[in-house]
């Protein structure tokens, strides 16, 4: 679930020839439908995504900080927290992320 919606357009694809996509190949010359979901956003470049993925009912991330060129999440999962900070620093884009105190 994206957190920040604003401009966001999200489809689901699952077996669609136009456009194609929604499918999964195991071997050459088979495929079988499959869901894809694709998110978009338009926007001046640069654009940053960054994805989590965990799985539902064990963790979740939230926004804990947002300003001009950084973002920080709160990552929960497994019973362990972590924060993941992005940085967008001289065109380079850095991501670390550190255990966050327990208590």
């Amino acid at each position: 679930m994206p957190l920040l919606r604003q401009g966001l357009t999200s489809q689901v694809l699952e077996g669609s020839l136009a456009p194609k996509g929604g499918w999964v190949s195991y071997g050459y010359a088979t495929k079988v439908p499959a869901p894809q979901l694709i998110y978009t956003k338009i926007g001046a470049a640069p654009i940053r995504f960054l994805t989590t993925i965990i799985q539902e009912g064990i963790g979740h991330v939230q926004l804990a900080e947002m300003s001009a060129g950084a973002a920080t999440l709160a990552v929960t999962a497994g019973g362990k927290s972590w924060r993941v900070t992005t940085q967008d620093e001289a065109a380079q884009w850095a991501v670390s992320w550190e255990p966050m105190a327990s208590g």
